[in-house]
């Protein structure tokens, strides 16, 4: 879970403006940061799968905590398809390509059009923070996780969403992140842990 989050962040920062992808020559000139950041999104997909694996049992028992991971659940693949967007928008900036046309399709289509891959992407960006805070806020309340990890990601969200700037974009993103790693180091600092004479079974 918590390098999940990490690896959002990191993606998120190498990012930066390219998220945008409305010109084929900025996508040209950034072309290894926007491979780094898809690459990354992809790992947090992955990572999260691992997570709520781990996770389920622990939040089973808690309404709140189950809704949330349902959600998580469904964002997994969401968000492996929000890195391939990242991965294939590389493919516009081919050298054979018509670059004008290319342009003209990041506007219409990527911009101010929309079709089914709108869905994940969607998904990703509007519902997975409400999966993290309620699976977080789950593991609050059965006492596994610190409060101050729904703390930071309700701060974390409400400055992303509220505060404009490319930089405290960036910074809420690690806020969330950090909010996640303190659930994550509550999880494992309060795992009952083996007995030595059962180990040495």
């Amino acid at each position: 879970m918590a390098g999940s989050g990490l690896c959002v962040a990191s993606a998120e920062t190498v990012i930066g403006s390219l998220d945008q992808l409305d010109s084929v020559a900025t996508i040209s000139a950034g072309y290894a940061r926007l491979a780094t950041g898809g690459l990354l999104h992809l790992l947090a997909a992955v990572l999260l799968a691992f997570a709520l694996v781990g996770l389920a049992p622990l939040v089973w028992r808690s309404v709140v905590g189950r809704v949330g991971w349902l959600v998580a659940l469904v964002g997994v693949p969401c968000a492996g398809g929000f890195a391939m967007l990242h991965l294939l928008a590389l493919e516009v900036a081919a050298p054979t390509l018509d670059a004008a046309a290319m342009d003209q399709f990041l506007l219409q289509r990527l911009g101010a059009g929309g079709g089914p891959w709108l869905v994940p992407l969607l998904w990703t960006a509007l519902l997975m923070p409400v999966a993290h805070l309620l699976l977080v806020f789950g593991l609050a309340r059965r006492k596994v996780a610190p409060w101050a990890a729904p703390v930071l990601l309700v701060v974390g969200a409400l400055v992303h969403q509220v505060v404009p700037g490319e930089f405290v974009e960036v910074m809420s993103h690690w806020v969330i992140a950090s909010g996640l790693v303190v659930a994550a180091a509550g999880v494992w600092l309060r795992q009952p842990r083996p007995r030595e004479s059962d180990v040495s079974r």
